[in-house]
């Protein structure tokens, strides 16, 4: 009788260890199932007087740079934004208009705020030490800023987030230009592999292109008033277009509230760094 027991616990134990494995072995064939039809998140940028480009995002390659994308188009912050120049490789855009009058014509222009250059979002919704809005930027997602994982190519058609550099002023200020990023980016126009590995690459153009090198053509004039990245900033003669719309499908996957830091206040530094020495 004990030896019909325990052969029973022995038959009772295989079968449950039968049903988990076939259990694992459903659930894992469902994952690689999902993982296989689960598809990139899509944004759709709406060109007043040119039609619509469309972006895919690469989270595999810059998770947390294409969770603060999607959060920023999914809450509209990129309606009404313009595409407000050209380095020759590269088309840049998010920048917010201000309203300028010209004091020979006395006509009212839009033109880009310097501020907004700075490449930084204002976020209330984060609780901040003072009473003004939150500013913001993200951890570089690139290989010089030991983030490995992002192997993409800045190719034709890559869209790269746009960060600072402070480097330019006379001290080794690199991990603050490499967090820099927030909330403007480029589309480059042709391969500039000297960007690899120096910027966060977090999409591609995949629809739209011939958009880009259009808007890429306009009529440029360097801007005297902008203070940092004189060198290849350019700004559109009056003719920026505008982004009317921006909406992302993210096939019902949800990125969550991306990783954000507080934006290096480089006068705050500069003026320290005076006051040793002019105090």
């Amino acid at each position: 009788m004990g030896e019909k027991l325990k052969n029973l616990i022995l038959i009772f134990l295989i079968i449950i260890v039968s049903v988990g494995i076939i259990f694992l072995i459903i659930n894992a064939t469902r994952s690689l199932a999902y993982n296989k039809n689960a598809q990139n998140p899509i944004v759709t940028l709406s060109i007043e007087g040119y039609g619509d480009v469309q972006i895919e995002l690469y989270p595999d390659y810059a998770p947390n740079t294409v969770s603060h994308i999607v959060n920023l188009v999914q809450k509209g912050f990129y309606n009404g934004k313009i595409f407000y120049g050209t380095d020759g490789a590269a088309v840049n855009a998010g920048m917010i208009l201000e309203d300028s009058t010209d004091e020979t014509t006395g006509e009212t222009e839009q033109a880009p705020t310097e501020d907004a250059l700075m490449a930084s979002y204002y976020d209330s919704s984060i609780e901040a030490n003072s009473e003004s809005d939150y500013e913001i930027t993200i951890e570089g997602e690139f290989v010089a800023n030991g983030f490995d994982q992002n192997t993409m190519r800045f190719e034709y058609g890559t869209v790269g987030l746009y960060r600072n550099d402070y480097q330019g002023y006379g001290t080794d200020l690199s991990q603050y230009s490499y967090n820099s990023g927030s909330s403007l980016f480029f589309i480059l126009t042709e391969e500039d592999s000297t960007l690899n590995g120096m910027y966060t690459p977090f999409g591609k153009v995949i629809s739209g292109m011939e958009i880009i090198e259009q808007i890429n053509s306009l009529p440029t004039e360097q801007s005297e008033d902008v203070t940092m990245s004189t060198d290849t900033i350019n700004y559109f003669d009056g003719n920026y277009p505008v982004i009317t719309s921006a909406t992302v499908e993210t096939y019902g996957i949800d990125y969550k509230t991306p990783e954000y830091q507080e934006k290096f206040d480089y006068d705050a530094y500069l003026s320290d760094v005076l006051l040793q020495y002019y105090s």
